[in-house]
């Protein structure tokens, strides 16, 4: 490019090279302006911003992986099944402008139901995914269904976590997670049910003011599903949905508590449940629905995917928690 050429006229051109054998192989070309790159490349960071923070492609390709107990399986090791031109993919979607492929949309709603994970990356490629279309907030009006179906199980898990003092083997989001996505109105009939007959009246027993706004908060999001959807399984982009409302609703309710907990410390109170109340309920807010893999007697969920047997030889690559944004 001709020194000080005005950016309007300057060219961007990239190829990738890969070999077979004795050959060599052209895998990608893009010739595109430079005023055109740097407003894809604008949109990439503004399209999958999620809660303030961006990613770089290798953490979206890390999170594309099995999950276990001690983070994400290393990409290139034996257990790792991940695509394999992944990096190649979002790179190429990213300086072209265009959205992630299928198939990374069906690998990440994959790794989901096995592994119950939902953290920032994840959330910022089912974002991806979305390119194009109405971006989804918490605030937006004529939220589709599923969205809405994914907020109402986070506040379900909330209303759970809040009536059993953090004491929970696993909870409802985590076990009919797989359920809602063939049969989301059934998991969502029990679910309330479950909130109205054991959750909301333990709660109110300790805490009638929070189980009272609790209560009100449920019916309010319910009356956010206009639509049949919920009446027959959710389509491979209505799963997309449900996945981000459960995140976002998710990293609203923390921040909610975040807030209180500022509040209280302002004051010099712990409130009535002591001063180890909020880090309770900073852990039950993380970014996946927890699973311990002991069975919640409440619930019960036969088409719930069991998660994989992952190698232990693994390490997380700074993992996203959405509970515990920095």
């Amino acid at each position: 490019m001709a020194r000080n050429r005005p950016i309007a006229t300057a060219k961007f051109r990239a190829v990738t090279l890969g070999a077979n054998v004795s050959r060599l192989i052209v895998r990608d070309w893009i010739d595109i302006s430079l005023s055109d790159l740097l407003r894809n490349v604008r949109s990439w960071m503004a399209d999958h911003r999620v809660n303030g923070r961006v990613f770089s492609l290798w953490r979206l390709a890390v999170s594309c992986g099995r999950h276990t107990e001690i983070g994400y399986v290393p990409m290139g090791s034996k257990a790792d099944d991940r695509l394999k031109d992944l990096q190649d993919v979002l790179l190429h979607a990213a300086l072209t402008g265009r959205s992630i492929p299928g198939k990374v949309t069906g690998r990440v709603l994959h790794r989901v139901w096995r592994d119950h994970r939902i953290d920032g990356p994840r959330l910022a490629l089912l974002q991806l995914s979305r390119r194009g279309q109405p971006v989804l907030t918490l605030d937006a009006p004529d939220q589709p269904a599923a969205y809405v179906l994914g907020r109402l199980l986070a506040l379900l898990d909330s209303v759970q976590h809040r009536s059993s003092e953090s004491r929970i083997n696993r909870t409802f989001a985590a076990r009919m997670l797989g359920g809602a996505r063939t049969r989301p109105g059934l998991v969502l009939r029990d679910g309330l049910h479950l909130a109205e007959s054991a959750w909301l009246p333990r709660l109110e027993r300790r805490r009638p003011a929070a189980a009272a706004a609790l209560r009100r908060e449920l019916a309010a999001m319910q009356t956010l599903i206009v639509d049949e959807t919920l009446t027959r399984p959710l389509s491979p982009a209505e799963q997309v949905l449900l996945v981000l409302g459960l995140g976002h609703q998710r990293h609203r309710l923390f921040e909610q508590q975040e807030i209180a907990r500022a509040a209280r410390a302002a004051r010099g109170d712990h409130g009535p449940e002591g001063p180890d109340s909020d880090s309770r309920d900073r852990d039950s807010h993380d970014s996946g629905p927890h699973d311990s893999g002991a069975d919640d007697p409440d619930t019960d969920d036969p088409d719930t995917d069991d998660p994989d047997t992952d190698d232990p030889d693994t390490d997380d690559p700074d993992t996203d928690d959405l509970g515990e944004q920095r």
